[in-house]
């Protein structure tokens, strides 16, 4: 629909389910007999139009607002707006409070009913105050309560005269009604609130700095324009036999179930871990996020004061809230909400700052770009966000401080495949498969030189064992068995790193419920010492356990061996393996030293050459499948084939996938 409809929302109604209430010092007002309204008519996005209708429309038991046969007529034949709005104000105004509608939804026709509190210091359409000067509203959709948007217009805290915009879009209920039902909207200095039938729908509860302004209640009805006939358009009515008012303090604090835990957040946040001190101003927030800006700005050529885009809000909430709640996150406070600053003109990325100390999480970003938080993209913003977060996961996931892993995978390389586990709970499908092709072919050397710890360990086992869920396992079981202190502040932290890589894959299969030893061995080589240290690491955490991994079968030469093989780096499609050997500690070399120089060097000669083949041979049944080096969109189909179909989607484009399936060679085709 127009601009227009777009931020019209909202209603109020009776008594508050689960909320305390005391009828005898709260005094309920009807409003429908003891108050005038106003009604009048335009068509949508003119303003300034002459009244299209002035109908008496209030009668002793009901208002109604209809788009009448007469209405359309009065219409310009060849009309291009999309509508006509029907508005109907009341002369009763109060700053705190809970107006409540008892109202009948249109039930034909393509309309939508609109309820609203209107600011008393902007009360007209043309009005160049936030949205014209709706504090906040509720759309209903035709015959179906369905919300499409609420909007709530809160004050600017570095322009204290400016109003500014935060939506919230919900969807519930979602039942097609009939008949008249309680629409209500309750707000105070500390939350505002939506209700139908005494059901709450939606709830700004201690989010917003609301504006300290008188308001009135406007009922409204849009008529939709769907047809150039006028004779075709169907009349549809939006009929309220039952509007109240019921006083509430100012004070007034959220007593239901959905009461907020936390208390709000301050309104400016002094920054001073980094450089000098920088002043940031809250945009909005919520009981996971609050969020700050060092410079909240209008939107170029709008002069309706709008707020930078929310999108960032609203991703950054969606992902703290995920990891919160996927990796059990350290409580550092009874308050667990994350402070996000973000700076304008200042290329800093985004990380974590050291405030462990003073028990919060704040999330420090800056950009050289001064429209980066404005428009949602899908460019490095949300990669540098989401980095920021999952390396903090990593660090408290399972409610200990502390990665013991960083010992193994000396790169934090597990940071990566958590990053890419976020970008698939947040669908973003993109991102995931950026993510893959900057990381999938970075090595280090631990344990092994050219470890390819995101390519050949963490993104098997996540596809293969459960994806999230293998992820949190693991940090789980970290969290139970890895031993940990408890620090002077409460905190529990991890009192050692892992010993070997053995303790590591002792852990990840637990996760697994399987034994990763072969990925393992695939990924970084597999030594007669590592199995050792594997069979150690059961003894010292014996109550993790998993299936063993019948198909592993040591060879004789394996277990001779103090080193089996490691994967080196390659620069082409062609797969390098470089074994080193050394000689047997077992084998006897007789009489040495009464043998010619030529017979010791052939002797020597001969048995090394044997004991090369004997190795390369038993190597060539289970190769290193996991290895590629060459580009993402063409991975070798026999590391695809271990992969699970909805990992794929994330993998590789789509007209990728046929060619996948047709295997290396184009006759399986």
């Amino acid at each position: 629909m127009a601009g227009h409809i777009n931020w019209i929302a909202l209603l109020v109604l009776l008594p508050l389910t689960g909320q305390t209430r005391n009828a005898d010092d709260r005094e309920i007002t009807d409003l429908l007999h003891s108050s005038n309204f106003s009604v009048r008519g335009w068509y949508d996005q003119m303003e300034n139009d002459a009244f299209l209708v002035r109908p008496d429309v209030v009668r002793a038991d009901a208002i109604e607002l209809t788009c009448s046969k007469e209405v359309w007529k009065n219409t310009t034949p060849n009309m291009t707006q999309e509508g006509i709005n029907l508005d109907a104000d009341s002369d009763f105004s109060a700053t705190y409070g809970s107006f409540a509608f008892r109202a009948q939804l249109p039930v034909k026709g393509y309309g939508s009913a609109e309820f609203s509190l209107v600011s008393t210091d902007c009360p007209l359409t043309n009005c160049t105050t936030a949205l014209n000067g709706r504090t906040t509203g509720l759309l209903l959709y035709e015959d179906s309560p369905r919300t499409v948007e609420i909007k709530v217009n809160y004050l600017n805290p570095n322009i204290p005269s400016q109003l500014l915009a935060q939506a919230v879009t919900v969807d519930r209920p979602n039942r097609t009604i009939s008949g008249f039902h309680v629409y209500e909207v309750s707000w105070s200095r500390n939350f505002v609130a939506w209700f139908f039938d005494g059901t709450m729908v939606a709830n700004f509860t201690n989010r917003l700095l609301l504006p300290r302004t008188r308001h009135f209640a406007r009922i409204e009805l849009y008529c939709l324009n769907n047809t150039m006939n006028q004779a075709e358009r169907e009349e549809t009515t939006l009929a309220v036999d039952k509007i109240t008012y019921q006083r509430m303090p100012d004070d007034e604090v959220w007593k239901d179930t959905q009461q907020s835990l936390f208390p709000a957040p301050a309104v400016t946040w002094n920054e001073t871990s980094v450089g000098p001190v920088r002043e940031v101003y809250l945009f909005a927030y919520d009981d996971d996020v609050a969020m700050y800006f060092d410079d909240i700005r209008t939107v170029p050529g709008c002069n309706c004061n709008k707020t930078l885009d929310d999108w960032v809000f609203n991703f950054v909430g969606d992902a703290w809230r995920y990891v919160s709640q996927a990796y059990r996150l350290l409580n550092l406070t009874t308050d667990h909400r994350l402070q996000a600053l973000l700076y304008v003109g200042k290329g800093e990325g985004c990380h974590f700052m050291s405030h462990l100390g003073r028990y919060s999480y704040v999330l420090n970003c800056g950009s050289n770009d001064s429209r980066a938080w404005d428009v949602q993209t899908d460019s490095p913003v949300k990669a540098s966000l989401s980095q920021a977060i999952t390396n903090l996961t990593v660090l408290v996931a399972g409610g200990v401080y502390g990665n013991p892993m960083l010992s193994i995978d000396q790169s934090g390389i597990v940071q990566g495949i958590v990053q890419y586990d976020l970008f698939r709970s947040l669908n973003e499908v993109d991102l995931a498969r950026s993510l893959l092709s900057l990381k999938i072919n970075k090595f280090q050397n631990a344990p092994r030189s050219y470890s390819y710890w995101l390519r050949d360990w963490y993104l098997p086992v996540y596809s293969d064992h459960g994806q999230a869920a293998v992820l949190q396992r693991v940090f789980t079981l970290l969290a139970e068995h890895f031993p940990t202190i408890t620090d002077r502040s409460g905190m529990r932290r991890y009192s050692r790193n892992m010993a070997n890589l053995a303790e590591l894959v002792h852990f990840w299969s637990g996760a697994a419920n399987a034994s990763l030893r072969t990925v393992a061995g695939n990924a970084f080589g597999w030594s007669k010492t590592d199995e050792k240290e594997l069979l150690q690491a059961q003894n010292d955490f014996p109550d993790i356990h998993y299936a063993d991994d019948e198909n592993y079968l040591m060879t004789q030469a394996t277990v001779s061996l103090d080193l089996v093989e490691f994967a080196t780096p390659t620069h082409s499609s062609t797969q390098f393996t470089q074994l080193n050997f050394t000689l047997l500690q077992s084998i006897l070399i007789p009489l040495v030293i009464v043998t010619t120089v030529g017979t010791l060097l052939g002797f020597y000669c001969a048995r090394r050459k044997r004991s090369q083949a004997k190795v390369l041979g038993a190597n060539q049944k289970a190769p290193n499948k996991y290895i590629s080096s060459v580009p993402l969109s063409h991975l070798n189909p026999d590391i695809i084939k271990l992969l699970d179909d909805d990992t794929k989607r994330f993998l590789l484009p789509s007209r990728n996938l046929q060619k996948i399936k047709c295997g290396m060679s184009t006759t399986e085709c």
